[in-house]
């Protein structure tokens, strides 16, 4: 699927240079006619290591109006969360109706992990993401518009980029042991992002 997805395509800096206000000017025009609509939306980011999610995420964030924007990305459990029902965290966190939300993996964060480092097999993986599909048809019918991004890198791009940063006394601290392990769990992982984004309970 990301194969042939793909569409590396280049924009020559004059030529992005040239586009980007009118790029910034068409999602700002989009978040202030979503102030006046009857719906949310919430867009979910995830991916690969170094394939840009952070970036991209940082570059909606400086684009488009905070005051209509909310970004999150979630961490370990806390004991709290642990005691209540797994969508509990995040269901307290939806954006509002007229809000825009962007989401650092969430609710799949968890399954996706679990089942790349072999903590679950495939059986409880869908019965997983089943619990997902319910969840996210849920938020659907009740005025939640939902839009995932999944950023993809070959394996030979995701070494090449961690190569490039470790090797960069300016940035080699951006890599870590995870990021490497994650690398090594590019075939696993890649699976997990074709049911990220096209899972639907049968």
């Amino acid at each position: 699927m990301f194969e042939t997805a793909s569409h590396p395509q280049f924009l020559d800096p004059k030529t992005y240079d040239a586009e980007e206000p009118h790029l910034r000017r068409a999602l700002l025009d989009a978040q202030f006619r979503l102030r006046q609509a009857p719906f949310s939306v919430l867009a979910l980011f995830a991916g690969v290591e170094k394939a840009g999610t952070g970036d991209t995420v940082n570059r909606l964030n400086a684009w488009m109006d905070p005051r209509w924007l909310d970004t999150l990305a979630y961490g370990a459990r806390t004991d709290e969360e642990r005691s209540r029902p797994f969508f509990w965290r995040f269901w307290r966190d939806l954006p509002p109706h007229g809000r825009l939300a962007l989401r650092f993996g969430a609710w799949y964060t968890r399954p996706m992990t679990e089942r790349v480092t072999g903590r679950i097999g495939a059986a409880t993986f869908v019965d997983r993401l089943d619990e997902i599909a319910d969840f996210e048809s849920l938020l659907a019918a009740n005025g939640t518009l939902i839009i995932k991004f999944w950023m993809h890198l070959s394996a030979d791009a995701q070494k090449q980029r961690l190569e490039t940063l470790a090797a960069d006394p300016l940035l080699s601290w951006r890599v870590t042991e995870r990021d490497w392990n994650q690398y090594r769990r590019h075939t696993a992982l890649t699976e997990s992002g074709r049911a990220f984004l096209v899972h639907a309970r049968q």
